[in-house]
């Protein structure tokens, strides 16, 4: 751990406590945008990560050590509602890429209908 203090760390980094508070107040304000529009997502289109993900991404997580002592450790750390809700975000973000190339597809399928409707 650092004993680094903050106004040190500030003028490591050249930065003035204003400048600070500007970059990280936009980042953060940015950040909760995100979150609540991938929270109304899940609820709009009931996507939710299921305990069988959870489990797969714990066995993914736990790599080649037991599963079942990963698991108890993030239980007894309540890491697991937190797991849940991170993977069910993930799954609102693969829905979103999802209806993004669905669309693309869409606009490039119609840009070829009207172009051949053109030439004939």
């Amino acid at each position: 751990q650092s004993n680094t203090s903050f106004k040190d760390w500030l003028k490591t980094t050249g930065m003035g406590v204003a400048d600070f508070r500007k970059t990280y107040s936009e980042k953060a304000s940015q950040d909760l945008k995100t979150e609540l529009t991938l929270e109304a997502l899940l609820k709009a289109h009931n996507i939710e990560a299921t305990p069988e993900d959870v489990d797969a991404e714990i066995t993914r997580l736990a790599g080649d050590n037991d599963v079942e002592a990963l698991k108890k450790e993030i239980d007894e750390r309540d890491g697991l509602e937190f797991l849940q809700e991170r993977l069910s975000m993930n799954k609102a973000i693969d829905f979103l890429v999802e209806k993004v190339k669905i669309e693309e597809k869409k606009k490039k399928g119609d840009a070829e209908d009207e172009s051949s409707s053109d030439s004939n």
